[in-house]
């Protein structure tokens, strides 16, 4: 892609190249680090409002699709409160998703008591830790699979491995009016920095 699609990206200025039939709610229950940001890049692009890390409780209400931590701490509840919604699991092998957050910078102010609580919930503690977060992938991993066997609102995505368009579309009944690659924010961020 080019540094001016990277810049589009940047600013939230997100052309939109397809549509979503899916009316109800899309959760993102993936961990941080592992496309979620891309793949609310990719919602936007189909014309759906979504929000990345929603910083508040009424953006579950005021948005389609919801990603992040802040979704992730809160599927089960999310399951019950919206019924019809689809699951997205974003994973990432463990190893490259532990170098990935070990290398998140530390926090330059003071954050909010709603991404404390979401940290903690999530991780165990409000920073990076190593072996709580080993624990933490592997349980949510674990809880996941437990609560959606058998069913079918919940799909598996390794956008970091290649996941993309041919995963989602069908999952939300969505479609391209023209072929364009999958975001990926990571990749985007490298190139161009």
């Amino acid at each position: 892609m080019s540094i001016k699609i990277f810049e589009k990206f940047r600013r939230n200025k997100i052309q939109k190249v397809g549509s979503c039939q899916f009316s109800r709610k899309i959760f993102v229950i993936g961990l941080s680090g592992t496309g979620t940001r891309s793949l609310h890049h990719a919602f936007q692009m189909l014309g759906i409002r979504s929000s990345h890390y929603p910083q508040h409780p009424r953006a579950f209400d005021e948005y389609q699709a919801l990603s992040d931590i802040p979704v992730a701490c809160r599927f089960k509840v999310l399951d019950e409160i919206y019924p019809g919604s689809k699951f997205i699991h974003t994973v990432r092998e463990l190893g490259t998703w532990l170098e990935n957050r070990s290398r998140k910078p530390a926090d330059k102010k003071e954050i909010s008591f709603w991404m404390k609580l979401n940290r903690i919930r999530t991780y165990g503690g409000l920073n990076y830790e190593r072996e709580s977060y080993i624990e933490a992938y592997h349980r949510w991993n674990l809880e996941i699979a437990e609560h959606f066997q058998g069913r079918d609102n919940l799909i598996k995505m390794d956008i970091i491995s290649g996941d993309g368009w041919g995963k989602l579309c069908p999952f939300i009944d969505a479609k391209l009016d023209r072929v364009v690659p999958f975001p990926n924010v990571k990749t985007l961020k490298r190139k161009h920095s």
